[in-house]
């Protein structure tokens, strides 16, 4: 099991005490306050699922390139709006000491959320009251089911994350000294799970999209982004759209660790997941994350591999990394099994999860245990032999 987890000792994070379900009137305020100050959408309509989950699909018959969402920049929450707020700008001074941005966003939010005359109400009253999905609030036994993987690593600092910024900042900043950790969590949930990148606003990275935030991840049904000129954001449709189907954009292109841990879903397959390698030195504080190309995190593994390796019979370091991705592959082979009762969708995400990683070990045994790493030719190894070769070749050609 990954060094850092401990079953008996995990701290799932704390939900909000009888959170009130999704409800279609708090989805119907939403628009109705969005359409009250310019938004348009009315090619789409909002179907709320048995769940809870909102989902996106088209009204009627949508042609190539028609707009579904126009949302007016005031209905924007970057983060250069909140870093202007009193809150925000008392926060902002510790930025630099947090474990990511997404506490800064997370903070304002709960604090936003617990003035019912804040303008955001009808947006905050919409969005999910609680995270069950999200793997930091599920319970050790069922974490372990991903013991060994680059997920539950980043799980585990993500679960430390939310202490150690939420401590920092209630220690420096007045304001947040009595807020409890379910209310921070839920913030910072919201921001990392629904955040949007941003280009061409002044000061801003990030912003919270209200209603654009409802469609789910998947094909590009659509293209989005924040339109500078117009001052507002845009979804529109890649591609003809039938009447009644679901409309799903896609956020980007991440590892499952970062879907995991920030969406609460895993995608089989996926050309950009990681897994991690760890080798038998108690001065390494941490895995080391690899994919499978030979790049900067491959190089990084490499070198640690060629400190521990027989510089005789193993100077490039190629049989260490092919003995760490196997021992990799024992750890998630030993994770404990769920327990029978499980609910269904976290079985198979563990699976899916899982399954990725070995893949990416599998691919780096194959690849460093050939006899001829440049000449490894087999399917799996093609992207590693074909980035390491580049590699090599740059460096003796300087």
């Amino acid at each position: 099991m990954n060094p850092e987890f401990d079953v008996a000792t995990w701290a799932p994070l704390p939900s909000p005490a009888n959170p009130p379900a999704a409800s279609q009137g708090a989805l119907d305020a939403l628009l109705a306050w969005a359409a009250s100050s310019g938004a348009r959408f009315e090619p789409i309509e909002i179907r709320v699922a048995a769940d809870g989950n909102r989902s996106v699909y088209a009204r009627r018959t949508i042609a190539a390139g028609e707009p579904l969402v126009l949302l007016p920049r005031q209905l924007m929450i970057t983060d250069g709006d909140i870093a202007a707020s009193p809150v925000g700008a008392a926060v902002r001074r510790f930025d630099g000491m947090l474990h990511t941005r997404h506490s800064s966003i997370g903070v304002w939010l709960a604090h936003q959320r617990r003035d019912r005359s804040s303008p955001w109400a009808a947006y905050l009253d919409a969005l999910p009251a609680a995270f069950p999905w999200l793997p930091i609030y599920r319970g050790g036994s069922e974490l372990a089911a991903l013991a060994g993987t680059r997920a539950l690593d980043v799980i585990v600092a993500q679960r430390v994350g939310f202490d150690d910024d939420l401590g920092l900042l209630g220690e420096m900043v007045e304001e947040l000294a009595d807020l409890p950790l379910a209310e921070f969590a839920w913030g910072r949930c919201v921001a990392t799970s629904r955040c949007f990148r941003v280009t061409g606003d002044p000061g801003s990275v990030r912003a919270l999209v209200p209603i654009v935030d409802m469609f789910d991840h998947g094909t590009d049904d659509a293209s989005w982004g924040y339109v500078a000129a117009a001052r507002r954001f845009e979804v529109r449709a890649a591609r003809a759209l039938a009447a009644g189907q679901e409309i799903r954009i896609r956020f980007g292109s991440h590892e499952n660790a970062r879907w995991l841990s920030g969406h609460g879903f895993a995608i089989e397959a996926n050309p950009e997941d990681e897994a991690a390698l760890r080798f038998a030195a108690p001065a390494d504080p941490e895995s080391l994350p690899v994919g499978t190309t030979y790049d900067r995190r491959f190089q990084r593994a490499m070198s640690f591999a060629r400190l521990r390796a027989d510089p005789v019979a193993d100077p490039a370091g190629f049989a260490e990394i092919a003995s760490a991705a196997r021992a990799a592959q024992a750890l998630i082979d030993a994770a404990p099994a769920l327990a029978p009762e499980t609910e269904p969708r976290w079985r198979h995400t563990c699976e899916v999860v899982c399954a990725g990683e070995r893949a990416i070990l599998d691919d780096i045994v194959a690849f460093a245990s050939a006899a001829d790493v440049i000449s490894a030719r087999s399917h799996g190894t093609e992207r590693l032999r074909r980035t390491y070769l580049a590699a090599t070749t740059a460096s003796s050609s300087r």
